[in-house]
């Protein structure tokens, strides 16, 4: 094994002789922009810039005033064109939503339409479950949709926007960003399938919402999962009677508080409201934060149980 340090000059220096055969230039597409005078004294410099990027993009120049329409969408993913994955999505829902999308732009091209196509793609819940990550999963869609409103303006030259969204994220912010797109025309449209698997005699197929339960299912066959919870709930109720100072970090870790929230939501906040009222006893006057005043430190804590009520009203 080398155990030679690389000396600087090979860590910021290039060989030059690496960029001997790299191009640099290449002929640009045959034909002529219709630009006009009365275009060069009165159109936004970026209108005309545009023509001058849809030409390089190989966009037949006699077609470069044709009406220009965007397709936005929540595709994830890199597919060859016969399927293979060259690199994976977050989920299913978005895998082949280009597809979609491309089928689209055919149809616009044949209508002698220039169709232009952007893409904000989305995460998925079930792979974050259990995780932080789930903590972004509502604050996405707010961020989606202001994203996808500046792409929606990012063409100035648009006559109309249709965008294809799939799942309870990518979705709703598709429709709220059409729907802040003023007088210009939109379309939606709700994209994204994946075919259930053929069951086998002995192996029944599940879909991909059953899927997401099979750690809950397993645990409650063997009969545990009731004991364990009901331990925790004992314990944590115990300590929060105790106001120990350490309770807190165990009741909001995930394992815990996840059975808890699949069994007793109403126990897993009422030991929460417990062990906020302990901290705040604790806490000096002077450092108490009241509302209105600084950072919430509590904004989490109510997003937990924000989404504790939904899972029980659910």
């Amino acid at each position: 094994m080398s155990t030679s340090v690389p000396t600087v000059s090979s860590v910021l220096e290039t060989d030059p002789s690496l960029f001997a055969t790299a191009q640099t230039h290449a002929r640009g597409p045959e034909g002529q922009l219709p630009i006009t005078p009365e275009m060069l004294l009165t159109a936004p410099s970026g209108n005309l810039f545009g023509l001058t990027q849809n030409a390089g993009m190989g966009w037949e120049p006699q077609r470069l005033l044709d009406p220009e329409f965007l397709i936005l969408s929540t595709h994830g993913g890199l597919r060859a064109a016969d399927g293979t994955p060259i690199a994976l999505g977050f989920h299913t829902g978005h895998w082949e939503v280009g597809l979609l999308v491309a089928e689209a732009a055919r149809e616009l091209r044949n209508l002698h339409a220039i169709p232009f196509a952007g893409a904000v793609t989305d995460p998925c819940d079930g792979r974050t479950q259990g995780t932080a990550g789930m903590l972004d999963s509502l604050p996405f869609r707010n961020d989606a949709a202001m994203t996808l409103r500046r792409l929606i303006r990012s063409l100035p030259t648009r006559r109309g926007v249709l965008g294809i969204a799939t799942c309870d994220k990518g979705l709703p912010a598709m429709m709220m960003a059409l729907a802040s797109s003023g007088s210009y025309p939109t379309v939606l449209v709700p994209g994204g399938v994946t075919l259930l698997p053929e069951s086998e005699p002995g192996h029944p197929s599940e879909d991909a919402g059953k899927v997401q339960t099979i750690g809950a299912r397993f645990a409650h066959e063997r009969g545990e999962l009731h004991e364990r919870v009901a331990g925790d709930i004992a314990d944590t109720e115990h300590r929060a009677d105790r106001q120990d100072g350490t309770a807190s970090a165990d009741t909001h870790g995930d394992e815990p508080r996840g059975r808890c929230a699949v069994c007793r939501p109403e126990h897993a906040r009422r030991v929460e409201d417990g062990h906020r009222r302990a901290a705040h006893d604790r806490e000096p006057e002077h450092e108490r934060r009241h509302p209105g005043q600084g950072l919430d430190r509590q904004g989490p804590h109510r997003l937990r149980d924000e989404l504790h009520r939904d899972g029980a009203r659910a």
